[in-house]
């Protein structure tokens, strides 16, 4: 064979060797794109599973309040008391009167009531017509952020008959 004949055969295509070379480079390449790309979303996942948990935990094991219905202190019939006796501060209530009818009145509450405080709260609508009141509490978070409580309900019963 000349190497004419060599030089031919060179020229008509890349060796096998090299080839598989470029696969495996170009295979290489890209599973450390997608590894890459699945442990930012993997670490931003964990993430927000810890900052749900870390709220959860808050809501469970340092908030504890309670709520007591007091009828005929003033003039619209009852008020209601809350005695905080969890270890974190509330920053905000919201109340949702039910009455006999069915129907459901929230009421904000934009007051905050430190640890170990108790506060009865005259100011609100009548509650007479009232079967029951329930109190979801607003707590701050470690980062500042707010935090409603909604697995810590505390429900309580109306019993105040209206005046004749």
């Amino acid at each position: 064979m000349s190497l004419k004949t060599l030089m031919k055969r060179q020229k008509k295509g890349m060796s096998p060797l090299i080839a598989t070379v470029l696969l495996i480079g170009f295979a290489v390449a890209l599973a450390a794109l997608v590894m890459t790309w699945g442990l930012d979303f993997i670490k931003d996942q964990t993430g927000r599973v810890d900052a749900s948990t870390e709220e959860a935990l808050l809501c469970v094991n340092q908030l504890d309040f309670k709520i007591e219905v007091n009828c005929g202190i003033n003039a619209t019939g009852a008020n209601i008391a809350i005695d905080n006796r969890g270890t974190i501060d509330i920053t905000a209530l919201r109340l949702r009167k039910h009455t006999t009818t069915g129907a459901v009145t929230p009421i904000q509450l934009d007051y905050s009531l430190k640890s170990g405080e108790k506060k009865p709260y005259t100011d609100l609508n009548p509650l007479t017509d009232a079967t029951k009141v329930d109190v979801v509490a607003t707590i701050k978070g470690k980062s500042g952020n707010d935090i409603l409580c909604t697995s810590a309900i505390r429900e309580a019963a109306v019993n105040c008959v209206a005046s004749p």
